[in-house]
Formats: structure tokens, C-alpha cells, sequence
């Protein structure tokens, strides 16, 4: 179940929204009303990722929204804005713009998570027979030694890691980092 995220006014900037949020705002602009022929279109950037949604006329107010399948290709982090508005005689105006935050949701693994937990599935002997076997193409690799299994399990801990340490931080908590001694 996805949350919801409902804003009644026009100020976005103080959004934070996980990813795989919908996001539905009402939005009121004095001297930018809805109405026919007339569009207000919002530009969405965050990291690599480039969205438009278009909003809906309701009233002389408009109504903004983000399914939870969009906003989950969010990357987390800093989601600039553009919203423009054309008039019935054609002419673009930006009227709002900014940045809000974007968190990533915790209740959905990333992509290093899986691979994680279906390296670990190999090494413990539990993996399915999609995880023992790759195909790259025509060719199907179907064996690795232990050896190359705990250098990806360890390159991929450390990648887990380091999205939780960003997490933790993101939420004004102390990551967890682990230091390593020698003793000469």
C-alpha cells in the first residue's frame, strides 16, 4: 500500500515524498486560473531521471498528481520543478519552480538488495534455478567459483551499506561506517 501525498497549496518546496508515493497537490496561482485552451504543465528533474506531468482543471484551481509507479523511478535525492503555464494565446510562463525532497522507500529493495540476497542464495546453497543461471544473450553462464561469489557478495555489501549510511543521514541519524586498524 502506497501513501498518498496531498498538499493544499502551492508551495511544493516543503515536500519530502518517498519514492513510490502518489503525489496529488491542489495548486491556486492569483492571475493563472484553469480553464478551456489553457494548460499548466510541470517538469520534474531529479538526477537523470526527466518526467512532465500535466495538470487538470478543477474550478478556476489546478490539480497536480504522480502515480506511485511514476514517482518509484524518482531517484532519491534533491526533484527539481518547472511549472509552466500557457495561455489561450499560446504564450509560456513559468509560474512555479523549485526543489523538493525525494527519499527512497524503505519498503522497497534496491536493485543492489536483490542481487545481494540472490548471491548470498547462491553461496548458501538456497538459490532458485533462475538465480543459478545467467543468460547474456545466446550464452548461458550457469558456474562461478567461490572465490568470484564472495568478491561480488562483498562488492555488493558494501553497496547495501552505503545506501543505508545515505539513508541514515537523510534522516539525521549517525551512519554506520566501520573503520579498519592494523596493529604493527
Amino acid at each position: 500500500m502506497y501513501n498518498v501525498v496531498h498538499m493544499a497549496d502551492t508551495d511544493l518546496t516543503t515536500t519530502t515524498i518517498l519514492a513510490g508515493e502518489t503525489l496529488a497537490a491542489t495548486l491556486s496561482f492569483a492571475g493563472y486560473p484553469a480553464g478551456d485552451s489553457i494548460t499548466l504543465r510541470y517538469i520534474f528533474r531529479a538526477g537523470a531521471m526527466r518526467t512532465q506531468a500535466e495538470c487538470a482543471a478543477s474550478g478556476t484551481d489546478w490539480t497536480l498528481g504522480a502515480t506511485a509507479q511514476e514517482t518509484a523511478q524518482w531517484e532519491p535525492g534533491d526533484c527539481f520543478f518547472s511549472g509552466l503555464y500557457t495561455s489561450a494565446a499560446g504564450v509560456v510562463t513559468e509560474i512555479d519552480s523549485g526543489a523538493f525532497i525525494v527519499r527512497q522507500n524503505p519498503l522497497v529493495r534496491s536493485y543492489a538488495e536483490v542481487t545481494l540476497a540472490a548471491i548470498r542464495a547462491v553461496i548458501s546453497g538456497r538459490a532458485s534455478s533462475d538465480q543459478l543461471t545467467v543468460a547474456l544473450g545466446d550464452v548461458q553462464l550457469s558456474y562461478m567459483r567461490a572465490s568470484e561469489l564472495t568478491g561480488w557478495e562483498a562488492k555488493y555489501a558494501g553497496m547495501v551499506q552505503a545506501e543505508r549510511n545515505r539513508m541514515r543521514r537523510d534522516r539525521g541519524l549517525e551512519s554506520r561506517q566501520t573503520m579498519g586498524t592494523r596493529f604493527v
